[in-house]
């Protein structure tokens, strides 16, 4: 996956992911095979039904494409993370006790017959909505038109349009708002009932009860069991947890990577896939071609060392003393 990721491709992919119906799907997957063809392969290696939106149960009205909730639910807990256990299931009860409590009064005193979150996302929509043209078919069939030209149809009866939003969220889309206009009805009247108060309200009627001080508990013989032998191990304790191997990296809203090389975001030169098709050299290549330069000079100054240390001094004659005197006394 890292030799094809970078900062393009990976809006590319969260594109496909997000797309609500197969035509949108199919369109954002074209668009990362002209990008990377490995990229497009690796994301096919798992079923589409467990990460691409559009292949979601129509039933379940969700929509989510992230793991934002374990997220939220990791943060949430992060002050107890380092508790022992039973002092950590102990404020996990607490803390669900709370909330429950408190959402379930929420609802309670609701004044709306659907849930905050659906009233919001109904209002965004109708602003919308106003911008686009509507034109009555036979029956329950409708066709919008936005200011770009493009048309999608609507199903009333069936609660469904084309843009995949409406039978999978379970509530109306943009384009479904604007015929509930055409039509003067409210939008709210086709919500589906997971977002009433009611589905609110049983969601949360659970009850979780407190519990008295460890001193009052009634006493009662049992084996004793010892906790397991901890093995400390070296260095300080982790607290951040381990991202999986194809999981992105968590955006950084003050640096992004810009590469020195070909200008993209999303890496750097070490990992710049352009690296050695010409397009700007390493530093590695910098240090090369100065070595490059600098070895003549060097050579030479090794040649000249090395000769005058292997030359031998010249050899002089030295006349034979002893053969001269001989030849004196026989004279």
């Amino acid at each position: 996956m890292s030799t094809f990721m970078n900062h393009k491709i990976n809006w590319k992919l969260w594109h496909v992911a997000r797309a609500a119906n197969r035509a949108s799907f199919e369109q954002a997957l074209a668009s990362v095979r002209e990008e990377s063809q490995n990229a497009a392969n690796w994301l096919m290696l798992e079923p589409v039904e467990k990460w691409a939106r559009h292949a979601f149960e129509p039933s379940l009205k969700a929509d989510h494409v992230s793991n934002n909730m374990s997220e939220c639910f990791n943060s949430w807990i992060r002050e107890d993370r380092d508790k022992p256990i039973l002092q950590l299931l102990e404020n996990f009860r607490r803390k669900i006790m709370v909330h429950f409590y408190e959402k379930w009064a929420e609802a309670e005193k609701l004044n709306d017959t659907i849930t905050p979150y659906a009233r919001e996302n109904l209002t965004v929509k109708e602003k919308e909505a106003r911008k686009l043209q509507v034109f009555h078919g036979r029956g329950c069939w409708y066709e919008t038109l936005d200011q770009t030209g493009v048309k999608i149809m609507v199903n009333t009866n069936d609660s469904t349009c084309d843009c995949g939003m409406w039978q999978m969220t379970g509530l109306p889309c943009t384009h479904a708002i604007a015929v509930f206009m055409y039509n003067i009805e409210f939008a709210h009247d086709h919500v589906h009932w997971y977002y009433s108060k009611e589905a609110w309200k049983m969601a949360y009627n659970g009850n979780i009860n407190p519990i008295p001080d460890e001193s009052r508990w009634p006493e009662f013989e049992s084996e004793n069991i010892e906790p397991p032998v901890k093995k400390t191990k070296v260095g300080k304790p982790k607290k951040k947890r381990t991202r999986a191997p194809d999981e992105p990296r968590a955006p950084n809203a003050t640096f992004s990577k810009r590469c020195s090389l070909c200008g993209e975001l999303g890496h750097n030169r070490a990992t710049c896939p352009s690296k050695g098709k010409g397009k700007g050299s390493t530093s590695k290549g910098k240090k090369a071609s100065k070595n490059v330069l600098n070895a003549p000079a060097c050579t030479s100054y090794r040649a000249q060392t090395s000769e005058h240390s292997t030359r031998k001094a010249p050899i002089t004659h030295v006349p034979d003393v002893c053969s001269q005197i001989g030849s004196n006394l026989k004279s």
